[in-house]
């Protein structure tokens, strides 16, 4: 992901430097922001977190969407629209663990085409699979967004290129795509 979208985001977000840095400007709540583009297997989204809120509980919830932003009407009234987007059934999120939701903490996600998700934090690769703490379902065969809402004790995070993308865990990858395509090949020819 290389920019927040810069038209559909909670009314309590800011964007800025040139669309990469979301912060939420008050309150705990109407802090979702969303990628500019949709997310292709394999493509990391990279954060950081940059500024905390000690006063409130909580912290970042991050996922995917299949549901364009452009199309997205937050309810603006609705404290909780999380729980609204999660009742479409075209969102799955997950909360950032407490012990890396400080400043200065990394986050980096990513799909595969076998529909298993790899998380990282701080740099180190960790898989997660469909089943576990993640709320809600996407969708990975139709095109996602990457989905960050800045709640409660998460007030603003960076998109961070190019430093947490997996290179222990596509490596792993690299063969696997090798002799599936070498397999597709051998399979047109007879």
């Amino acid at each position: 992901m290389e920019q927040f979208h810069n038209t559909s985001y909670g009314k309590n977000i800011l964007i800025d430097d040139n669309g990469t840095k979301a912060t939420r400007t008050k309150d705990c709540f109407f802090g979702t922001v969303f990628g500019a583009q949709p997310l292709k297997p394999f493509q990391p989204v990279s954060v950081e977190v940059t500024s905390e809120a000690d006063e409130w509980d909580g912290r970042l919830r991050y996922g995917f969407i299949n549901i364009n932003p452009q199309k997205i009407k937050l309810n603006s009234n609705n404290p909780y629209y999380m729980t609204e987007l999660l009742n479409t059934g075209q969102v799955r999120v997950r909360k950032l663990p407490y012990e890396v939701s400080k400043v200065g903490h990394t986050l980096s996600y990513y799909y595969t085409p076998t529909r298993k998700i790899f998380v990282s934090f701080n740099g180190t690769p960790s898989v997660v699979t469909s089943s576990g703490d993640w709320r809600g379902k996407v969708d990975f065969c139709k095109p996602v967004w990457p989905i960050l809402d800045l709640y409660a004790g998460t007030k603003a995070i960076k998109i961070v290129q190019g430093i947490y993308a997996f290179p222990s865990v596509l490596l792993f990858f690299i063969p696997v795509m090798i002799f599936m395509i070498f397999s597709n090949m051998i399979a047109v020819k007879t």
